[in-house]
């Protein structure tokens, strides 16, 4: 059954009717409303032989194809002997080729586009999709993703400008572009171990991982798919030889229980004198500090540098300082100094959150 991008997997007829009905409470109870328009049961077996599922008092459609992350989901008996190449594969390049056309035009127009510019498009535009199916793909051989290894060199020569007697490597260092087979495993292998170091974001996935890397645990079960992306990652998390620490935090409530901040604005104008604009902030900071009982002051600001670097931090005079201390932390380069600055403004009510405390955020 899916739900926007969930997905639960049963064996049993009976158990997934009451995982749908125990998941449709549960959701209720929490806010979001489950649509069984949009929801779909996806079954190898017979359709005559299925009962019907329901959420709520709707019935739920079957289907033999869907898209999951992006990844398309269908039934087929086995891979043809005469396909070559892997159905998820293949879908993935039509995708591909098409997101090329326009970077083809722009590189081949008379005043085309620069290198750096075309290395972004293709970043940001094309290979973008491949770091989304990464999971995906990470379930599949080298030897089966070599077609989109392929593709990625042919896109490098289109943005160089090289010929086919070009060697690949040297293409690779100039617009540091690493292999795109291993970007897909560095990808799974770093979230992988984010999700050891943070267990909250992913429970099971990382109790799935920890076992699978603890070798006097018994070897839990899995799909062939699942089995492969355990097995890859685990092992590429001990080649790495570190040590990863769960991380121990109090997360604080859940956000449907986390209070609603109050938001004040300063009625200033650019125009009018900084002295002037001074003075107001600092009454309207004098005027919400009596409001409240105690008032912790938290200073926060984002920003963006000429290199591309950014990142936001937090500081509070009056308030104990988090496990590590006050520090600020990096954001996705290229960031826009609002992305930035709502970052240290997030940071600051989860600060506040977790301390269940009142305060004001400057």
């Amino acid at each position: 059954m899916l739900c926007r991008r969930h997905c639960i997997h049963s064996s049993s007829p009976e158990d997934l009717q009451r995982y749908l009905h125990s998941f449709y409470v549960s959701a209720s109870s929490c806010g979001p409303i489950i649509s069984p328009d949009k929801s779909r049961i996806f079954s190898p077996r017979p359709a005559r032989t299925l009962p019907d599922f329901a959420v709520g008092n709707t019935i739920i459609p079957l289907c033999t194809q869907y898209l999951y992350l992006g990844a398309p989901v269908r039934i087929t008996p086995s891979i043809p002997a005469r396909q070559r190449v892997h159905p998820l594969v293949q879908d993935l390049l039509a995708r591909l080729q098409r997101r090329l056309a326009p970077l083809r035009w722009l590189t081949s127009y008379a005043a085309g586009v620069s290198i750096p510019v075309a290395r972004t498009i293709y970043i940001t535009f094309i290979r973008s999709v491949v770091d989304y199916l990464s999971p995906a793909l990470c379930q599949l051989s080298r030897a089966t993703l070599q077609p989109l290894e392929k593709f990625q060199n042919q896109a490098i020569r289109l943005i160089l400008g090289c010929p086919v007697s070009t060697r690949i490597v040297n293409m690779q260092r100039e617009l540091q572009l690493p292999p795109l087979v291993d970007r897909i495993y560095t990808n799974v292998t770093y979230f992988s171990i984010k999700c050891l170091h943070r267990p909250h974001l992913s429970p099971h996935f990382s109790h799935v991982i920890e076992t699978s890397l603890d070798p006097a645990a018994p070897r839990p079960l899995h799909r062939s798919g699942g089995h492969t992306l355990v097995s890859t990652v685990s092992s590429n998390i001990q080649r790495l030889n570190i040590n990863i620490v769960a991380e121990d935090v109090d997360r604080g409530p859940p956000p449907w229980q986390t209070p609603v901040p109050a938001v004040t604005y300063t009625l200033t104008s650019t125009s009018d004198l900084p002295q002037l604009q001074r003075q107001r902030a600092l009454e309207t900071i004098a005027r919400l500090s009596s409001s409240l009982r105690v008032a912790h002051h938290l200073y926060t600001d984002g920003s963006l540098q000429g290199d591309g670097s950014a990142g936001c931090a937090v500081f509070s005079p009056n308030l104990e300082p988090p496990f590590g201390g006050w520090a600020g932390r990096r954001l996705p380069n290229s960031s826009s100094s609002t992305y930035c600055e709502l970052h240290g403004l997030l940071d600051a009510v989860t600060l506040l959150s977790r301390s269940r405390l009142n305060g004001l955020i400057i």
